[in-house]
């Protein structure tokens, strides 16, 4: 495998906090009851008719005149959905080339999803719908989509238009998607697709910066920077002040994407040059400890 595929082959913990429709068996909680051994409690017959299970001694110990019937927690799995964002700038090599830790972070979660029975799947945007890998529990599946993004697919040019479009690749039932990008874009396009995706899925934003766009400059001398906000490029005479102001501007653009992702409940996860899998079980981590 090029690139170091496989040294992202690492399972992560990841973490879904909405519940599961699916009857599929998995790990994660389910708003679909029975299935499994795990008792929720009791319920009256009449609310809960399912004469299979009927607890004759819980109807005795409760006391109740009216059957009481126990009620099993289905632990079922789920969608996992990676968007990505194919525009131009993320095949330009700095410290890092962007597209490829994004392909090693697609190799990560859908290694994960498969080892505990999640469906896995992708699609690509840019100018259009650039590619669409249907959710599978297949083994080698993420490998097959990292080696498309890096190795067959020409990239493009992003038109905000295509973005709302993306929900009508995701699943109809709460999925959890990892929305891929460089994040250089307008907030209201930000907004757009969040105010539609962010109603039913579980949103993990991962913010690929390559650290060559702002720290790593020339101090003197004439090149091509790309605006964090708009993701426009335009070329910059270098000088240690002008360095400074763009440094400052990556800075303003960090506080103002996790302040956007706050009014949604979310927690952008940042990547500044390579992407480590530990960084992303460490985020995990961090989001059961709250």
């Amino acid at each position: 495998m090029n690139h170091d595929f496989l040294g992202a082959m690492q399972d992560v913990d990841y973490v879904f906090s909405k519940k599961a429709y699916s009857w599929s068996s998995g790990v994660h909680g389910s708003a679909v009851e029975g299935g499994s051994f795990i008792s929720k409690g009791h319920d009256d017959f009449f609310n809960s008719p399912d004469c299979s299970e009927i607890d004759f001694l819980g109807t005795i110990l409760t006391g109740s005149h009216v059957p009481q019937v126990e009620i099993f927690e289905q632990k079922s799995n789920i969608t996992i959905m990676a968007v990505a964002d194919m525009s131009a700038s993320l095949r330009v090599s700095g410290t890092v080339t962007k597209l490829v830790e994004m392909a090693r972070f697609i190799i990560c979660i859908g290694y994960s999803a498969y080892k505990i029975g999640d469906r896995f799947g992708a699609v690509g945007y840019g100018d259009d719908i650039s590619f669409y890998f249907d959710p599978r529990i297949k083994r080698m599946y993420a490998f097959e989509i990292a080696e498309w993004l890096c190795e067959e697919l020409p990239l493009m040019g992003t038109e905000a238009k295509v973005l709302p479009f993306v929900n009508d690749y995701l699943a109809a039932q709460p999925s959890l998607v990892f929305w891929l990008s460089d994040f250089h874009m307008p907030d209201e396009d930000i907004r757009r697709f969040l105010d539609v995706a962010a109603a039913t899925h579980e949103i993990v934003p991962v913010v690929f910066w390559d650290s060559a766009e702002f720290s790593r400059l020339p101090r003197w001398g004439m090149g091509w920077i790309k605006d964090p906000e708009t993701g426009a490029m335009r070329m910059e005479l270098f000088t240690p002040r002008r360095i400074k102001a763009l440094h400052a501007s990556f800075e303003a653009r960090r506080a103002r994407l996790e302040a956007l992702f706050s009014e949604y409940g979310i927690s952008p996860f940042i990547v500044t040059d390579e992407f480590e899998p530990v960084d992303i079980a460490e985020y995990f981590f961090g989001m059961r400890a709250e």
